[in-house]
């Protein structure tokens, strides 16, 4: 790895690959454009350094449970949910343009990562790496995930369950799954939500361990109660489960909100 590259990459390293990554800095050679500089800017080059290498990622202030703003809506996740950390921010849009609400994804490192494993880049089916890992929620050595929308803009809750609804259906048509518990899913989002999504109104869809059940619960922007769905958790099995993750990581039809994606891919360094 080149000086420069190192320091461009140092500071979007994950925490765990930033005392790795100092080290090759220190062995690595200087180029010559710089070794040439006069004391004083040799000092200033060495501040510039180590201001790069002290700058916080995402990653990190998740892994020190500090709130982390997804960079297109500016709203902020906290560090973790459900005892799980944050592994990536992104933003839905519409039509290309329109910021419609901002998601989190809350899980633990696949292990493919942590044993230096390959990471698939998934999407159109071709899924491998992290992101099959990551969808797939049943047996008990899956733990819990978490996938929380942040709404940036007002809507009906019917036009969110519906767009949830489209994304959903493919992934659940798949050969081996079953939509059997769509219903019961927009029945739960429609309940929380009151019949509205307004702009700062929170949803979290929690995925049980092992059996891949989702709990549906909303917080409503200016309130600091949550409602939980009445229906408990819906979709036990999985198949539910596996189509709200697959539509935002990709693992074997393309996601729908890239940025995501892209983000726990920097974090995870895949």
């Amino acid at each position: 790895m080149s000086f420069v590259r190192a320091l461009s990459w140092l500071p979007r390293a994950p925490p765990a690959l930033r005392a790795l990554g100092v080290r090759r800095l220190a062995s690595t050679q200087a180029p010559g454009w710089l070794q040439s500089r006069k004391p004083l800017q040799m000092l200033s080059c060495a501040g510039l350094t180590m201001a790069l290498l002290m700058a916080p990622s995402a990653a990190a202030l998740a892994a020190a449970g500090e709130a982390v703003k997804e960079p297109a809506t500016g709203i902020e996740f906290s560090g973790s949910v459900d005892g799980l950390p944050l592994l990536g921010t992104g933003c839905r849009y519409k039509y290309g343009l329109v910021k419609v609400y901002a998601v989190g994804v809350y899980a633990e490192a696949p292990e493919s990562c942590s044993s230096g494993g390959g990471g698939g880049e998934g999407g159109g089916g071709e899924g491998g790496g992290p992101w099959a890992e990551l969808v797939d929620s049943s047996g008990e050595s899956s733990g819990g995930r978490a996938v929380v929308i942040k709404m940036a803009r007002d809507v009906e809750a019917k036009t969110l369950i519906d767009a949830l609804g489209e994304a959903f259906k493919p992934r659940l048509n798949l050969p081996g799954r079953s939509d059997a518990s769509l219903a019961d899913f927009r029945e739960a989002v429609l309940s929380v939500s009151g019949g509205a999504c307004a702009n700062g109104d929170e949803f979290v869809f929690s995925i049980a361990k092992g059996t891949g059940a989702v709990t549906v619960t909303a917080r409503k922007a200016g309130s600091g109660s949550v409602v939980k769905s009445a229906k408990g958790a819906v979709g036990e099995g999985g198949d539910l489960a596996f189509a709200i993750l697959d539509t935002y990581l990709g693992a074997v039809l393309a996601e729908v909100a890239p940025s995501l994606k892209e983000s726990i891919k920097k974090n995870l360094g895949v």
